[in-house]
């Protein structure tokens, strides 16, 4: 994902998996795509554990986009505010029909409103806006 915002246009992006493995892969594709390596930062971590991986990660991005499942990103709900800007955006995707609303309504209680939402099949994709 990161490095497709990249290659759309985004001035620097920052990627987090769990698995370390997935990481060392992205970051190997980020240099076949001849990307800066001052345009982004890639971390291994779990951002529901470990306070010192948030503070690396920051704050102030424009959009912060998830593609997992919804027990991950009910755990993550609480965090994603602290990660955006002002008007940011959060953008999640990989949830499946059955979980849709559960999803939803945590993320309007971490303070977001959803602007849009798409189904393709059993899965949903949805963007929030902070309010």
């Amino acid at each position: 994902l990161f490095i497709a915002a990249l290659l759309l246009g985004a001035g620097h992006a920052c990627a987090v998996d769990i698995e370390e493995h997935c990481v060392k892969v992205a970051t190997e594709n980020a240099l076949q795509n001849k990307l800066a390596t001052d345009k982004y930062c890639a971390f291994t971590g779990d951002i529901t554990r470990e306070e010192a991986l948030r503070q690396k990660i920051g704050s102030g991005y424009d959009l912060v986009v998830a593609n997992i499942v919804a027990d991950v990103i009910l755990a993550m709900s609480p965090f994603f505010k602290g990660f955006l800007k002002e008007n940011g955006r959060l953008l999640i995707s990989g949830i499946i029909n059955d979980r849709k609303e559960e999803v939803m309504a945590a993320i309007e209680k971490a303070g977001f409103k959803v602007t849009e939402s798409k189904e393709a099949g059993d899965w949903n994709a949805m963007l929030f806006e902070l309010i």
